[in-house]
Formats: C-alpha cells, sequence, structure tokens
C-alpha cells in the first residue's frame, strides 16, 4: 500500500479518537456523534484536493467537527434556538401611538440627520473610489 494512504488512514483513525469527539461522546448519544464523526470523515475524504501545503488531517478534523455539531444540534431540542411566534395583535397601534409621542421638531432633526448622513456617506465612497484607483496606479507604475 502506498505511504501516503497508509498516512491518511492513521490521520483518519486519530481523527476519530480525539479530544474533540471523545467529549462529545460523554455528553450525548454516543452512536449518533460516532455516526456523524464517520459521515464527516467520509465527506472530507471524497471533497479533498491534495496540493502542497494542505494536509488532509485538518481538512478532515474541521469536516468532522461541523459533521458532529450539526448532529448535535438536530438531536438535542435544547440547542436549537427558540423562535417566538407571538406579536401583539395592538402591534401598529403601539407604533402609531410611539410616533405621536414624539416632537415634531425631533422628527424633523431625525430626517434631517439622515439626510446629512447619507450624503456624507455618498462623500467617502467617492473618496474611497479615488483612493483605491490611486494605489492601483501606484502599483502599476512600481512594477514597470
Amino acid at each position: 500500500m502506498d505511504q501516503k494512504i497508509k498516512s491518511m488512514y492513521r490521520s483518519a483513525a486519530h481523527l476519530l479518537t480525539n479530544s474533540f469527539v471523545l467529549s462529545k461522546k460523554k455528553e450525548y448519544p454516543q452512536a449518533h456523534v460516532m455516526t456523524a464523526a464517520r459521515r464527516g470523515l467520509l465527506r472530507a475524504c471524497l471533497r479533498f484536493k491534495p496540493s502542497p501545503g494542505r494536509k488532509f488531517f485538518h481538512y478532515a478534523e474541521f469536516l468532522i467537527m461541523i459533521s458532529v455539531r450539526r448532529c448535535i444540534a438536530e438531536e438535542v431540542p435544547e440547542s436549537r434556538p427558540v423562535v417566538v411566534e407571538y406579536m401583539p395583535s395592538n402591534i401598529e397601534q403601539q407604533i402609531e401611538e410611539y410616533k405621536a409621542s414624539v416632537p415634531e421638531e425631533v422628527r424633523k432633526a431625525r430626517q434631517e440627520q439622515r439626510r446629512r448622513d447619507a450624503a456624507k456617506a455618498i462623500q467617502l465612497e467617492k473618496a474611497v473610489k479615488q483612493a483605491r484607483l490611486y494605489r492601483k496606479l501606484m502599483k502599476s507604475k512600481i512594477r514597470r
């Protein structure tokens, strides 16, 4: 067997017994965690494209951790975010009351501030474009 393939098998075996997977096996059902780890390892084997400086071990470790975390999020309801679908029936009325409670001068001042901020944003965007063009020009002069 090729030496590279042997080293990949060794690193795969090490990945399935690393501390992250073992710590999750203690907290959650062992069969689910190991299945998720194997699924991540298989995904890494199928997707890995060898290139200089890129190691299978690090790539597979990342995919195994993602797979295990997804498994835990699906299996354990406490780890899922709670979505609250309750909205007061009179929300529009509350918004209108709030708008009415804000004085007209304050509303006009806020609108004026938003307009000035938008104008400043446009000026800043133009300055950034000019700076990028200048930098590009300077790089091209340096290369010549």
